[in-house]
């Protein structure tokens, strides 16, 4: 059985815990965060790839937000520095490799 990696964890928790707070304000955008979550746990590599789109989106939207109002928002560079990492992180050869191996479950 192959050990989770330690990133995929976070990532994980980064992701349920937004779609818990963006669940309390009453949006559905959060069973997004909840399914990306779902996927990367239980290794689905379509977790894998949901999770770099969404990223992806999140840093333009975080991207344009900071250009529209032409100041830098502490949550804006937070946000765009995690959305960084979490890309560059999905796409190393070990994550990779780790989501193209069967699970056992």
């Amino acid at each position: 059985m192959v050990r989770r990696p330690t990133g995929i964890t976070l990532i994980f928790v980064w992701y349920a815990i937004r779609g818990i707070v963006i669940l309390s304000t009453g949006s559905y955008s959060a069973f997004i965060d909840f399914a990306i979550a779902y996927g990367l746990w239980t290794r689905k590599n379509w977790g894998r790839l949901a999770s770099i789109l969404y990223s992806v989106y999140y840093l333009l939207m975080y991207f344009l937000y900071t250009l529209s109002v032409l100041a830098v928002a502490p949550e804006a560079i937070f946000n765009i520095i995690i959305n960084v990492l979490i890309i560059y992180y999905m796409t190393r050869k070990g994550v990779k490799a780790y989501f193209s191996t069967p699970s056992t479950n």
